[in-house]
């Protein structure tokens, strides 16, 4: 089977996250994807655990695409840019909006060298919006989206920000539907686009209380599918279910049958003010178990959905983890190997995950321009003189 984005060359001028992850994702999916870095590279690169000059950080948003070191503040450098252009499907950005064009790269010259381009930017709060300068990493989307009141008033407590940068993973996802849509637009009309993804309209648009909000019920907080914690000596569960909807089924689980029709509880609307109650009555039966791990397939068993609180250890070790081949070895570049995340994407006729290996800064300069683009040997030379491009050496192992 093929992969199902082979033939598709990406130009990628992304960083960090948000754009490193819509790239990696359409590599995994068969891209040749062909990531442009400035002489001090993608800070991602110095973040985290490191192997052989890599960080984990960087090879798990990296792996598999060609790395070229260009000097974006060269004249040449932009000239050799928009000559790569010409020969390229999509091109992707997360610059702050603005920059894209004082480097020379604005949308007219862009279109004016390939009007088949698809070019999507990333940005924190969008192309041209009153906000559009201001510096926006993950936790600063995060707070300004409602995000973080909702789960602090949720909790009960003061606002803290999520573990996790959501906001750069969500966008780049959001990035990657809309480059495939503009990619299947452009096959009936011949035509390219300009995709413009902002962080704060990417983690609006998953706020699923933000509907409630906007039918004027101010303080709604969307907790009823909220997973409410029951906590052990054992460890911690999750239960997802709706234990005010499926009461009666409860009932039989905790052996509390004569619930059903107690006063009080006999329909969903007399439960609905109990929900603590009736959460607390669960909690006192999972407590009362001698084993979680059995607690958990009793609940799943009744068609409650329940999960124990894993560690990232423990997840990555997982059977629902190691059964879909989710973790995957790469080469580390030193003699040995790594393991990296795969791809999610199962398709029944077609090839998605890890090609190739991560690339070191600027490693695959005379591959690209000169296998892949064409470019002489004396002008590739000449781009290295001139400090447009940056030679760089492998990193020896060990």
């Amino acid at each position: 089977m093929a992969y199902l984005l082979e033939g598709v060359r990406v130009l990628d001028l992304t960083r960090v996250l948000s754009g490193p992850y819509c790239t990696r994702l359409l590599c995994d999916l068969g891209a040749e994807v062909i990531k442009l870095e400035p002489p001090d590279a993608d800070m991602s690169r110095g973040i985290g655990e490191r192997r052989h000059g890599l960080s984990a950080y960087f090879v798990q948003q990296n792996v598999g695409k060609l790395g070229v070191c260009i000097d974006f503040r060269h004249p040449d450098a932009i000239a050799l840019i928009l000559e790569l252009v010409e020969k390229v499907d999509v091109m992707v950005d997360n610059f702050r909006p603005g920059v894209m064009d004082r480097f020379g790269l604005t949308e007219a010259a862009l279109r004016a060298r390939n009007p088949r381009l698809i070019h999507c930017q990333i940005s924190g709060f969008g192309q041209g919006a009153p906000s559009d300068e201001k510096r926006a990493f993950a936790g600063v989307i995060h707070a300004m989206t409602g995000h973080v009141d909702s789960q602090a008033r949720a909790d009960g407590r003061e606002p803290t920000d999520y573990a996790h940068p959501a906001a750069d993973t969500t966008a780049g996802l959001h990035a990657c539907n809309a480059i495939l849509a503009a990619l299947f637009a452009r096959e009936r009309t011949g035509r390219g686009q300009t995709i413009d993804i902002a962080m704060h309209d990417c983690m609006l648009s998953v706020n699923e209380t933000v509907g409630n909000h906007l039918l004027g019920a101010q303080d709604a907080l969307n907790t009823h599918w909220r997973g409410q914690m029951i906590h052990t000596e054992q460890g911690s569960l999750v239960f997802s279910g709706d234990p005010v909807w499926n009461f009666a089924e409860l009932c039989d689980v905790i052996g509390r049958p004569e619930l059903k029709h107690a006063d009080g509880f006999a329909s969903y609307e007399e439960r609905r003010p109990r929900r603590a109650e009736i959460l607390e009555l669960l909690r006192a039966w999972v407590r009362a178990q001698p084993d979680l791990a059995t607690t958990e397939r009793t609940l799943d068993a009744a068609g409650f959905p329940t999960g124990r609180v894993r560690s990232i250890p423990e997840a990555l070790a997982s059977v629902e983890t190691r059964s879909r081949n989710m973790v995957c070895e790469v080469d580390d570049r030193g003699g040995g190997t790594l393991e990296v995340l795969n791809t999610p994407y199962r398709f029944s006729d077609g090839e998605s995950g890890l090609r190739g290996v991560p690339a070191y800064r600027g490693e695959h300069n005379r591959q690209v321009l000169g296998e892949l683009f064409g470019l002489p040997v004396e002008r590739i030379d000449a781009l290295e003189a001139s400090g447009a491009l940056i030679a760089t050496k492998k990193k020896k192992p060990g």
